[in-house]
C-alpha cells in the first residue's frame, strides 16, 4: 500500500483530465484562487494498491517459452475542477479564465487498470549462437478502462477523454552470440 500526498499543486486540465503540475512550477500560482481546495490529498500520480505478478515457464524438449504479465493498479485520483470567466455580474476576470477544484484533490478516482501481457518465443540453435523468435500479445484481454475523463463541471463532467490501448501483438526477434 503506498500513499501520495502534496501540500499544493497547480492544476492543468490537459492530458491527463485534473492533472496536476507540482508545486515547484512556474505555472502553480499564478493566482491566489489556485489553493482553493488544494492544500492537501493525493497527487494525481497516487496508485493506492499496485500489484505485479510475472512468471515463466521453459518447455526444454519443444525449446519454447512460455512468460504472462498480470498487473493490477488502483485508479488514480482526481477532482472535479470549475473553470471561471467573469465574476458574477458576467464582468471578464482581469487574469483570464481561473481554474479551481470544485472537490477536494482524490474525492473521485479512475477505475482500477487490469492488464494481462504473454509472451511466446521459440529458441533455435545456430552453429555456436542462438536465434530466438518471439511474439508479444499486450493487452490479451483487450479491456478497455477509462484513463482519462472531463473533471470540468458542466454537461460534459466525467465523459471519457481517454481508454487504455486495444490488444496490441509484436513479433521480434533475438540473436545471442
Amino acid at each position: 500500500m503506498s500513499k501520495d500526498d502534496l501540500s499544493a499543486a497547480g492544476i492543468g486540465v490537459g492530458a491527463f483530465s485534473g492533472e496536476e503540475e507540482g508545486a515547484g512550477t512556474s505555472s502553480a500560482f499564478t493566482s491566489p484562487n489556485g489553493r482553493i481546495n488544494n492544500t492537501s490529498g493525493p497527487s494525481f500520480f497516487d496508485r493506492t494498491h499496485i500489484l505485479k505478478m510475472d512468471g515463466s515457464y521453459e518447455i526444454p524438449r519443444l525449446a519454447m517459452n512460455l512468460a504472462a504479465v498480470l498487473k493490477i493498479q488502483s485508479g488514480t485520483p482526481y477532482g472535479r475542477t470549475l473553470t471561471i470567466d467573469s465574476d458574477v455580474n458576467g464582468n471578464p476576470l482581469n487574469q483570464g479564465p481561473t481554474t479551481i477544484f470544485a472537490e477536494t484533490r482524490g474525492t473521485r478516482r479512475f477505475p482500477t487498470l487490469k492488464t494481462v501481457d504473454f509472451r511466446v518465443s521459440k529458441f533455435v540453435r545456430v552453429g555456436p549462437h542462438r536465434l530466438e523468435v518471439l511474439a508479444d500479445f499486450f493487452n490479451l484481454t483487450n479491456v478497455s478502462t477509462v484513463t482519462n475523463q472531463n473533471p470540468n463541471t458542466g454537461p460534459d463532467l466525467g465523459k471519457p477523454t481517454g481508454i487504455l490501448g486495444p490488444r496490441a501483438f509484436r513479433i521480434g526477434g533475438r540473436w545471442s552470440f
